[in-house]
């Protein structure tokens, strides 16, 4: 009996404090309520504006970093640009030196064929000059015979000569003129 006057006595007052404990609960889940979905048109505003102004910026992130690519993206656009046009140039450095080389191997060609002839000629031009001094050689050796022979003739002659004087002086009186030859002016 005691245990069921103790489990009344418990029951009543458990009674009693159920409903406290029940309109705390109450209080603290319509406050988590009211937390989760705001009341108030002004609470209402300021969400969106919170909303949207997290929105701005991560679009505003995104932008940044949209732009940021785009301006590598322009950076490489011009760095290629830049070495197309080099490449350009380059290339037309290239045909020009090539066109140039080429050119340069054909002087070349008509140098060494000119040479070639040239030094034909020159080989014609040394045989003959060879020949020619062979010639003049003789020439000249004939000719050193020919000053010698007039040279010991001269002597021989001036010999003759002073000894011809010398025996003309001693034969002949000194000097006598020459008579006149007749002259056929005369004559019919």
């Amino acid at each position: 009996m005691i245990a069921a006057a103790g489990f009344l006595a418990a029951t009543l007052l458990s009674l009693l404090i159920i409903p406290a404990v029940n309109r705390r609960a109450e209080r603290l889940a319509r406050r988590r309520v009211e937390a989760l979905f705001p009341l108030s048109i002004t609470e209402l505003t300021a969400e969106k504006d919170h909303l949207r102004a997290e929105f701005a910026v991560l679009q505003r992130r995104l932008e940044r970093r949209s732009e940021e690519a785009f301006a590598v993206k322009q950076q490489s656009m011009e760095e290629l640009g830049r070495r197309a046009v080099r490449i350009e140039s380059l290339e037309t450095e290239l045909k020009a030196r090539d066109e140039r080389i080429a050119e340069l191997e054909r002087d070349l060609a008509d140098t060494r064929q000119r040479l070639a002839t040239a030094e034909e000629s020159v080989e014609g031009t040394q045989s003959s000059l060879a020949g020619t001094r062979d010639t003049l050689a003789a020439l000249n050796t004939a000719h050193a015979k020919t000053l010698d022979e007039l040279a010991s003739t001269r002597g021989e002659l001036s010999v003759t000569a002073t000894r011809a004087a010398s025996r003309s002086r001693t034969s002949r009186p000194a000097w006598r003129p020459r008579p006149l030859a007749p002259t056929n002016s005369s004559a019919p």
